[in-house]
């Protein structure tokens, strides 16, 4: 059962904010979201995921997506378009002068909230170096394991990811990061 969530969080470092707009347990539903990315940002490098599809759809402004080297900008008469599973793909603003929202739903759910809750959350507590990234790396491992991000080129994510499992470090952040 999906249920609504209205919870929203802001990357303190860039400015983009994400409203939670309706959850569904992991492995079932859906999960959807508000993105508001202000001018000339952009969301994560090229990556994909395993585990969930995404639909894009723009509420206001321009959204430039690559999907498997297709070039498409989105704007509110665009419709939605779908990312399927295991699909590279990277989203940006379209525009240097004006934000864009947009409205993603990944099916079926998977544990982006908890893993937005605790990246923003550890930017806001200043643990993040002078290019924005985190700066320690087993925190990324646990973030992009979480929302079952994967970026080419990353392998050392897995060594991460393992050290990660075996410290406890999802729990730690998940205790100092995730509001039930």
């Amino acid at each position: 059962m999906t249920s609504a969530s209205k919870q929203s969080i802001t990357n303190s470092v860039t400015g983009e904010r994400i409203t939670f707009l309706e959850k569904a347990p992991a492995g079932e539903g859906y999960e959807k979201i508000e993105v508001f990315l202000p001018p000339g940002a952009s969301g994560p490098p090229l990556h994909y995921h395993e585990k969930f599809e995404e639909m894009f759809e723009v509420v206001s402004g321009k959204l430039f997506i690559e999907r498997d080297g297709e070039k498409i900008e989105l704007s509110p008469d665009s419709g939605r378009i779908s990312i399927p599973v295991n699909t590279f793909h990277m989203f940006k603003n379209a525009s240097g002068e004006r934000p864009v929202t947009f409205r993603v739903t990944l099916t079926p759910a998977h544990y982006f909230q908890e893993s937005m809750c605790i990246l923003y959350g550890l930017l806001e507590d200043g643990l993040y170096t002078e290019e924005g990234q985190l700066s320690n790396p087993l925190h990324t491992a646990v973030v992009l394991d979480m929302q079952n991000t994967i970026v080419e080129g990353m392998e050392i994510l897995e060594e991460w990811k393992k050290e990660a499992e075996e410290k406890g470090v999802r729990e730690e952040l998940m205790a100092a990061y995730v509001k039930n």
